[in-house]
């Protein structure tokens, strides 16, 4: 397969603050995140350490896990840009690079906005699979858990 490259970009409108958003991103993934997508089969809670160099991972049993990727850059409150590996196993090998983005909405409260590109072994197929997933983690997950919870 010759390397090749994809770059997608999403945006969730979310009837909460953004400092409301903010919080749940990143300090209560666990709450939030479907299991669905988890990757491990004894997966007890999803991360994202907001941090420079914090990571964004599954945390399982007896320290078993998989890490989705390291912060790579931060703005508190405003947003976080990711670095991930992807393994053959999932689509790749690959490198991915996540920008989630907060800012004031139109229409709502806060605005999520998502930018990820992705570069090496990728398909047509990966890029359909991650769109749908980001839909579901963020547009569903996320904003129904902060509108709930708000």
């Amino acid at each position: 397969m010759n390397p090749t490259s994809f770059t997608i970009h999403l945006k969730f409108d979310i009837d909460a603050s953004c400092e409301r958003v903010w919080k749940a991103l990143v300090e209560e993934t666990a709450s939030w995140w479907s299991r669905d997508f988890y990757t491990q089969p004894d997966t007890q809670r999803f991360i994202i350490e907001s941090q420079l160099g914090g990571k964004m991972y599954e945390q399982g049993l007896d320290g078993n896990g998989l890490i989705w990727g390291h912060i790579i850059g931060l703005q508190k409150g405003k947003s976080l840009s990711i670095r991930g590996n992807l393994s053959h196993r999932f689509g790749g090998p690959a490198i991915s690079f996540l920008h989630l983005e907060l800012e004031v909405g139109e229409t709502t409260n806060c605005a999520l906005s998502l930018e990820e590109s992705y570069m090496g072994a990728v398909t047509d197929k990966l890029k359909e699979d991650v769109t749908a997933g980001w839909k579901v983690i963020f547009g569903e997950s996320l904003k129904n858990y902060v509108e709930s919870t708000n």
